[in-house]
């Protein structure tokens, strides 16, 4: 039997708090905000947080020539609180590619092999919905999707 989406957050959200905290207000660069990839999870936790916000759902096929999150306005992020992994990660995984270029060392890192083992297990939480689920988010996306 599928888990709650719920129960799935919950779980999310501990794997996020594997994460060392890194205070990167204000930002100035935008080196983290793309490209940006994210789970099912993930997703469906964002636009969980935007509906709960009165925000609007952005979905932008990301390029070469424009790899930025959709998310990110003004050089900050409007979805901070929900952002995904890969965000939660720059500047603390203890990796050349994400080493925040603005800001001194934080004190605690990661490894790139912890970040990894998160990514497998947050894939496995979005494996963990049922299909329904995914089919919807699918065709949500083409229905957003710019023309």
């Amino acid at each position: 039997m599928p888990k709650k989406l719920s129960e799935l957050l919950q779980e999310l959200e501990k794997v996020y708090s594997e994460i060392p905290s890194f205070d990167c207000s204000p930002c100035v660069c935008n080196e983290c905000c793309g490209p940006v990839q994210w789970e099912l999870i993930e997703e469906l936790n964002i636009r969980r947080y935007l509906n709960k916000h009165h925000m609007k759902y952005l979905f932008k096929k990301l390029t070469i020539s424009d790899p930025t999150c959709p998310y990110s306005i003004e050089k900050a992020c409007s979805i901070y609180p929900v952002r995904p992994l890969i965000c939660r990660c720059f500047g603390v995984v203890r990796d050349p590619i994400m080493h925040c270029p603005m800001l001194p060392k934080p004190e605690k890192t990661i490894s790139v092999k912890h970040t990894q083992d998160m990514l497998l297990r947050i894939r496995l939480l979005s494996d963990k919905l049922p299909q329904s689920t995914a089919d919807r988010v699918e065709k949500w996306r083409k229905k957003h999707e710019p023309t």
